[in-house]
């Protein structure tokens, strides 16, 4: 069986879809609100960073917010995981 195309695997492709980081646990863990479409489409989730960035990646998340608060645990993981970027930090 063949790999489809991005566009042909995401059923939800016309829907904007976002991840806001709202926190860290245990310096291992992203929590974190996927959005699809419209806010009454969110949902709560807990991943390990490699997850996460894999998660974001299949889902085609546009935008990544952190909020403000956990910023910094945040950048201390990407760092920790190699993955240093800059994070746009939200109220």
């Amino acid at each position: 069986m063949g790999r489809l195309p991005p566009e042909e695997r995401d059923h939800l492709a016309e829907y904007e879809k976002t991840a806001q980081v709202t926190g860290v646990r245990r310096n291992r863990f992203i929590e974190f609100d996927f959005t699809v479409g419209a806010p009454e489409l969110t949902v709560e989730l807990v991943m390990p960073m490699q997850a996460f960035v894999e998660f974001c990646e299949l889902n085609h998340v546009r935008t990544v917010t952190v909020l403000a608060d956990v910023k910094k645990d945040y950048e201390q993981l990407l760092w920790r995981e190699g993955r240093g970027r800059d994070v746009q930090a939200s109220k």
